[in-house]
């Protein structure tokens, strides 16, 4: 292999499941040498650590009562962790986007918390919300122009300079700490963000060199390894640092498997701030009582209605059930295949449910608004990803999948019933919406057709703006309140979604007729929405569909 600062894809690698390399880099360890399935096996399974510790790191955070951006920054650690094991395992261009975009978003959030400081005290008012603004666009900007330009070096050198920056000032802070196990975990972050570093640079520039020794050492996935220590020992030290600040008595204690958590001694002040905002009890009582749900939203309760606790939250899932009854009704019609039908369903399902939630503000009807939404993204994962199993070399393997999401719906609907937890339930449909997404983008690259590339931007575009509302009602309800007009962020979310939700499947349902070589088209109807025609759907047509 050629020594130079990019490696270009090694074509002549063995050809797995996921066909030839399309990444713009391909690493040092032997593709599909372990598994069929899996082109480079230990960088893949090496990604474990980040989920493991971001999810611990997530759940100390949130039993600890910290502030948001803690976690979110552990979130982001368990997503760039699936996203480089979905990199790793497929050597897929689509799949690196969601290794290197994801690792991008990580340091803007880390850099938001060490220079959290310094924020605080810039003479403006609202200077946070102008910094989260800043670094969001910054996020933006580089996901589209990587997305469509596919640079290699420039995001490594972005990568790095923000991780020297972030760095840089965590050693500053580093001085400013007295305590000698807080300075231990300082320390542990920083010789684990070294470490790595000069395993990622073994192989990635002496991969010649690493190739002719009797083992290989498998460099990248030790990057893994070490990079996920330090994402977790990061924020640790950071949340000491932010304690001290708050003058809150914090310590680090041993946790289970040798590693550090941190503990708050006098935090009953600091649940507070949770990340996950709980149902406001001094807000008006109407027809429902007082709110029995695990979160309350951003609109004042039963202000135009004494029926109805969240009133434009509520009607918004009209759209919902719309577009999901004119989905199913056409999906029908076209005799598209019953998963298509199911999936319609469910975003039907869901409308009812949400609009019970936010009228009510109850609990049970909480569960008929989050349980709908997983099993109906389990749908959407069976859909999207209906061309792998397909190829999957067992028998009635699509049977053995159905059975599968069946199980993980069926675990969390009870689960979710006696636990009652939301930011577990928002990770978790998160991680899955991510994968659904994914795939779908890279059905895009193969569709040629405008309109249907249309329909898929679309839904990428509406899911976006759907999300961007979301995470502005949920985390920044005190800056709306003070606004004359609330925009009720969390209703647009309810429309962006429910647009979102009608196209998706219209894009797939295109994907499967090309599949299948039918003569299909997108078409415009009346009420300026597009749907999919089957130019050749016979009458015998839904008679050819024999499966899910």
């Amino acid at each position: 292999m050629e020594r130079a600062s990019i490696r270009a894809v090694n074509m002549s690698a063995p050809i797995g499941y996921w066909g030839p390399p399309t990444s713009t880099i391909d690493w040092c360890e032997l593709n599909y040498e372990y598994s069929y399935y899996i082109a480079e096996f230990w960088n893949t399974i090496s990604n474990l650590l980040f989920v493991i510790l971001g999810f611990y790191g997530l759940y100390r955070s949130i039993k600890m009562g910290f502030e948001p951006r803690f976690h979110l920054q552990y979130i982001g650690v368990m997503v760039t962790g699936f996203g480089s094991a979905m990199f790793h395992g497929t050597l897929q261009h689509v799949y690196q986007q969601c290794d290197e975009t994801p690792m991008v978003w990580s340091v803007l959030a880390w850099i938001y918390i060490v220079y959290n400081n310094e924020i605080e005290q810039i003479p403006i008012k609202n200077a946070g919300n102008y910094v989260i603004a800043f670094l969001t666009t910054i996020g933006v900007i580089f996901t589209v122009m990587h997305a469509i330009y596919r640079f290699t070096t420039a995001f490594q050198l972005f990568f790095a300079v923000l991780a020297v920056l972030a760095c840089a000032r965590l050693c500053m802070h580093y001085t400013g700490v007295k305590d000698p196990r807080a300075r231990a975990v300082a320390r542990s972050y920083v010789i684990s963000c070294l470490f790595g570093l000069v395993f990622w640079v073994i192989d990635y520039h002496y991969c010649h060199t690493v190739r002719g020794l009797p083992i290989n050492p498998q460099g990248h996935a030790w990057w893994h390894i070490f990079m996920g220590v330090s994402s977790y020992y990061g924020p640790i030290f950071m949340l000491y640092v932010r304690l001290e600040q708050l003058q809150k008595k914090a310590r680090i204690c041993d946790a289970c498997f040798c590693i550090q958590t941190i503990t708050v001694e006098d935090n009953g002040a600091m649940k507070s701030k949770l990340f996950m905002r709980v149902a406001n009890m001094s807000a008006p009582i109407g027809y429902w009582g007082p709110p029995t749900s695990t979160i309350d939203w951003c609109e004042l309760n039963y202000e135009y209605s004494y029926y109805i606790a969240e009133f434009w939250n509520t009607i918004s899932n009209l759209l919902f059930v719309i577009l999901g009854f004119y989905g199913l009704y056409r999906s029908i019609k076209m005799g598209f295949e019953p998963r298509f039908h199911l999936q319609y369903i469910g975003v039907m399902v869901t409308g009812f449910g949400s609009a019970m939630f936010h009228g009510t503000l109850q609990h049970v009807y909480q569960q008929c608004d989050e349980t709908p939404m997983v099993w109906s993204i389990l749908a959407w994962i069976y859909i999207v990803y209906n061309n792998e199993i397909e190829q999957i070399p067992i028998k009635n393997a699509s049977n053995y999948m159905i059975a599968f999401l069946t199980t993980i719906g069926v675990i969390f609907t009870v689960m979710h019933a006696i636990y009652r937890f939301t930011t577990v339930f928002q990770v978790f449909f998160g991680i899955l919406a991510f994968l659904g997404a994914g795939r779908l983008c890279m059905h895009y690259t193969e569709v040629r057709d405008p309109r249907a590339r249309a329909v898929a931007r679309s839904y990428v575009t509406s899911t976006l703006i759907g999300f961007a509302f979301w995470l502005i009602d949920y985390h920044y309800c005190h800056t709306f309140r003070g606004l004359p007009i609330n925009p009720q962020g969390h209703a647009w979310w309810h429309i962006f979604m429910g647009i979102s939700s009608y196209y998706g499947p219209i894009f797939m349902q295109y994907v499967r007729m090309e599949q299948l070589k039918k003569k299909v088209r997108i078409h415009d109807t009346c009420i300026g929405i597009q749907t999919i025609i089957v130019d050749d759907n016979g009458l015998d047509y839904p008679k050819n569909i024999k499966q899910l």
